[in-house]
């Protein structure tokens, strides 16, 4: 998803690892809170995004499943830390090159990830089940290339400079509500209210799963894909710095970089 503008989301992935992942499609959710009144966790994926386990179908899809999930006493932070286990399972699976089950264990990943956020909307979300899930998220997007560096050490480097990526995407996502929230995109409401923005950008939390699963099916052009990859985190994070610079309220005077 190419974007330029800001939108609300959640806390992304990488990509916007992480994040990796809401509207703008970043890597990780949060439940958030605001005005001191909790609000309902939302998936990473975008509502627009044209791969599997994402956009509207998706989400109403996952409520209906979160529904009945809380309806029998599933608790939404058990859902998540059993979707980081099956997710961190890539990692062993990768560094053993068995690339088809690490696949499946982070394509599995992201369907628990689409459920806990669903099952907190009905039992009532918490701030710290938004934190739990941030940094659940953010350790599996890590993973994922740990587990490709293991496999062969030719790929040390470039999962390294992926990993490098991801930190900076994953710190260039916030955005104050004075600044990102004035002009970010209205959501549809499925995922509720945003008490934070965040940056859109060239990655989000749809494209690093995109990525992931290239990985897998491609795991000889890992060097090449990880490089194009993060080439294109590195731009995201800049192009993010420089709109937030622009869109402050003293924008372009000398005086606002500290």
């Amino acid at each position: 998803m190419l974007r330029s503008s800001p939108s609300a989301a959640s806390l992304s992935s990488p990509g916007d690892p992480g994040p990796a992942g809401a509207a703008a499609g970043d890597v990780v959710a949060l439940r958030a809170v605001d005005s001191g009144q909790p609000r309902a966790r939302t998936d990473p994926l975008s509502p627009r995004c044209s791969i599997p386990f994402c956009g509207d179908g998706w989400i109403r899809r996952s409520n209906r499943a979160g529904a009945w999930l809380a309806a029998r006493g599933t608790p939404a932070n058990a859902t998540t830390l059993v979707g980081l286990a099956i997710g961190l399972l890539a990692l062993p699976l990768l560094a053993y090159e068995q690339y088809g089950w690490a696949l499946l264990a982070i394509v599995l990943n992201r369907l628990v990830d689409g459920l806990d956020g669903a099952i907190a909307r009905r039992q009532g979300p918490t701030p710290f089940g938004g934190y739990l899930d941030i940094v659940c998220d953010m350790a599996f997007y890590a993973a994922v290339p740990l587990g490709f560096a293991l496999a062969r050490p030719a790929n040390a480097l470039w999962a390294a400079l992926l990993l490098a990526s991801f930190v900076c995407t994953a710190a260039s996502v916030p955005r104050p509500r004075g600044d990102g929230g004035r002009r970010a995109k209205p959501t549809n409401g499925a995922r509720g209210r945003k008490s934070f923005f965040y940056a859109a950008g060239i990655i989000e939390g749809s494209e690093t799963i995109l990525a992931f699963v290239l990985f897998c099916l491609f795991p000889t052009a890992f060097a090449w894909l990880a490089g194009l990859f993060a080439a294109l985190c590195f731009w995201t994070a800049t192009a993010r710095v420089v709109d937030a610079f622009r869109s402050g309220p003293r924008a372009g005077r000398p005086r606002d970089i500290v």
